[in-house]
């Protein structure tokens, strides 16, 4: 569903919460057009597939040297809906004839995937409720990441915030607790500050997942506001008299 936007504010934008449409996750951006003259248009809106996100996050864990996972979880009306993730998860809800309806739920992806199993298991109590959202806020304020058992293992549960005009996201990381320690005491017997370091290490990892999409999000929102002011051949990269040569790379072409 689109937001309402004011007419008479020049700088309004909106995103509309993430939709199924043929089988593909989508969000819409919108904005306020108007006449060089300064008479109000109408609304520009352009769609977004999501699939973008997945492949974010499954780069970003091939990058870290610890067994990992990694997801997106959008809050807003829908509920807390995953978005993305990096372990190959199927994040649809589908009906009989294996066809996504809309994305699944924490409580739902419990069934399927053993680092959301641990999750759903950590929030299921009265202080979180459940809730994604609440205790990314809660961690916000702390620079202790919580810790979770699946698979044999302890595991740095960190979680961070993205909030990019009205986008509310939840990236909720996973990281093995035990390859972290060894790393940061491999070659040195010295226990100082080790608990310190592991913090800092683990709160930096996942903070790198919410300037990777935020950068994206800043980066299409620039694209969608050339397409607006009709800037065809900034957006494309290229002559639009179909010359060979290009110009630049589209920001939208690069995710």
């Amino acid at each position: 569903m689109l937001q309402d936007i004011d007419p008479a504010n020049t700088t309004a934008q909106a995103w509309t919460l993430s939709y199924v449409w043929e089988s593909v996750i989508w969000q819409t951006f919108s904005t306020n057009i108007y006449a060089s003259s300064g008479s109000y248009l109408g609304v520009a809106s352009t769609d977004l597939t999501l699939e973008f996100l997945t492949r974010v996050l499954t780069a970003q864990s091939a990058q870290l040297q610890y067994d990992n996972y990694i997801y997106a979880f959008e809050i807003g009306a829908n509920g807390e809906v995953c978005l993305g993730s990096s372990d190959g998860v199927d994040l649809y809800l589908r009906d009989s004839s294996n066809e996504p309806q809309r994305s699944l739920t924490l409580h739902e992806l419990a069934a399927h995937s053993k680092p959301m199993a641990a999750l759903h298991g950590l929030l299921a109590g009265p202080e979180w409720n459940g809730s994604v959202a609440a205790f990314a806020t809660a961690q916000a304020k702390t620079e202790t990441p919580a810790l979770v058992d699946f698979g044999g293992t302890t595991q740095l549960l960190c979680v961070s915030e993205i909030r990019h005009g009205n986008i509310y996201w939840v990236i909720v990381q996973f990281l093995n607790e035990a390859q972290v320690l060894a790393n940061l005491t491999a070659g040195s017997r010295e226990t100082g500050g080790i608990v310190a370091s592991l913090v800092v290490s683990a709160v930096a990892l996942a903070m790198g997942s919410s300037v990777s999409l935020t950068r994206v999000l800043r980066m299409l929102r620039a694209d969608i506001e050339e397409l607006r002011a009709l800037k065809f051949r900034d957006v494309l990269g290229r002559n639009l008299s179909f010359a060979r040569t290009t110009k630049n790379q589209s920001r939208i072409s690069e995710v």
